[in-house]
C-alpha cells in the first residue's frame, strides 16, 4: 500500500500536469486573442479602404454629372455662337450689297451731273451763237424755247435730287447695318438658354427676380 508521502507525490504530479495543461491552454487562448486582434485590425483597414473607394466612386459620379452639365452648356453656347455668326455673315452680305448699290448710285449721280454740265455748256453756247435750241416742234407756238429749256433743267434737277435722296437713304442704311455688326460690350446667357442677351433684356428676369446667367465680354481683337 502507498504511504501518505507516496500519495502526496502522486497528487503533486497530477497537479503539476494539470497546471502545465492550464498554462498551455492559456498560451493557446492568448495566441487566439492576438490572432483575433490582428484579424480585427485587418478588417478595420479593409473597411476603411472600402469607405475610401465608395467616396472616390461618389466623387467620380459627381464629377461626371458636372462634366455632363458643362457639356450641355458648351453645346448651348456653341449653338448660340453659330447663330450669331450666321446673323453677322448675313449683315455683312447686306452691307456689301448696300455698298455696291451706293457705288452704282454714285456712278449714276456723277453721270447725271456730267450730263447737266454738258447741257449747261450747250445752252451757253447756243445763247452766245443765237442758235435756236429747238426746231419747229409741235407746241412751239405755245411754249418758247427758253421755257422748255427751263422745264428740262428743272426736270433734271428733280431727278438729281431724287437720286441724291436715294443715295442718302442707302448711306444711312449702311451706317445702321455697320452699327448692328458691332457687338455690345457685354452679353449674357442664361443657364438653360441658347441665346445671347444684352444687359436690359426681359429674358434675363423671372418676374422681379434675376435669372442665373453667365456674362461674356466682347473680344478686343475681332469685335472692336
Amino acid at each position: 500500500m502507498l504511504t501518505v508521502i507516496d500519495r502526496l507525490e502522486v497528487e503533486l504530479a497530477e497537479k503539476k500536469a494539470e497546471s502545465e495543461s492550464w498554462h498551455q491552454f492559456a498560451k493557446d487562448q492568448s495566441a487566439a486573442i492576438d490572432q483575433l486582434k490582428e484579424d480585427k485590425h485587418f478588417a478595420t483597414m479593409e473597411e476603411q479602404r472600402a469607405k475610401e473607394q465608395v467616396a472616390k466612386i461618389e466623387e467620380i459620379d459627381e464629377q461626371d454629372e458636372k462634366i455632363g452639365q458643362l457639356n450641355i452648356k458648351i453645346t448651348s453656347l456653341n449653338f448660340g455662337i453659330e447663330k450669331a455668326q450666321e446673323e453677322l455673315a448675313t449683315q455683312k452680305d447686306l452691307t456689301v450689297t448696300s455698298n455696291r448699290q451706293i457705288l452704282i448710285l454714285q456712278d449714276r449721280l456723277s453721270e447725271r451731273q456730267r450730263q447737266l454740265e454738258e447741257e449747261r455748256k450747250k445752252i451757253a453756247e447756243d445763247r452766245a451763237n443765237k442758235i435756236p435750241l429747238f426746231g419747229n416742234q409741235a407746241g412751239s407756238a405755245f411754249e418758247s424755247p427758253e421755257a422748255r429749256l427751263r422745264a428740262e433743267i428743272e426736270m433734271k434737277n428733280r431727278e438729281k435730287a431724287e437720286l441724291q435722296g436715294r443715295y442718302d437713304l442707302l448711306v444711312e442704311e449702311v451706317r445702321r447695318l455697320r452699327g448692328r455688326e458691332r457687338a455690345p460690350a457685354k452679353l449674357f446667357v442664361t443657364r438653360s438658354g441658347s441665346c445671347f442677351h444684352e444687359a436690359g433684356c426681359n429674358h434675363l428676369k423671372h418676374g422681379q427676380q434675376d435669372r442665373p446667367k453667365i456674362e461674356y465680354s466682347r473680344c478686343r481683337d475681332c469685335l472692336e
